[in-house]
């Protein structure tokens, strides 16, 4: 992934983790908790992607095999095709967070509003 995407990833990840529902944390809790959350945030990003790709992107989503090495570059290179694709994650991503702090729950991303 990219390493600007990852950096922002981790600040929303650490906002999360500031939220009054995870101060009382213990360490190992908190790891969890982290990768929860990342896995919420990864997962609301791609299907935010998928929600916006036409036939004939899917189609070529589907050619390669999810554990391919060209799995990334083909997501980013889709990414790439979708016109404000960084605006609607970040405000995807900003929704899916203020979920979490204020609610203290880390569930699987919601349906993308349509």
């Amino acid at each position: 992934m990219d390493e600007k995407l990852d950096q922002y990833l981790d600040s929303l990840i650490n906002d999360c983790l500031s939220a009054p529902a995870f101060a009382s944390l213990g360490e190992e809790e908190r790891q969890q908790a982290r990768e929860q959350i990342e896995e919420a945030l990864s997962t609301a990003i791609i299907n935010l992607l998928i929600d916006q790709l036409n036939d004939e992107q899917l189609t070529r989503l589907e050619s390669v095999a999810v554990d391919s090495p060209d799995m990334e570059p083909m997501i980013e290179e889709l990414a790439s095709e979708i016109p404000d694709f960084s605006t609607m994650v970040e405000n995807r991503l900003n929704e899916l967070v203020n979920q979490i702090k204020t609610t203290g729950q880390i569930e699987g991303p919601a349906e993308t509003p349509e």
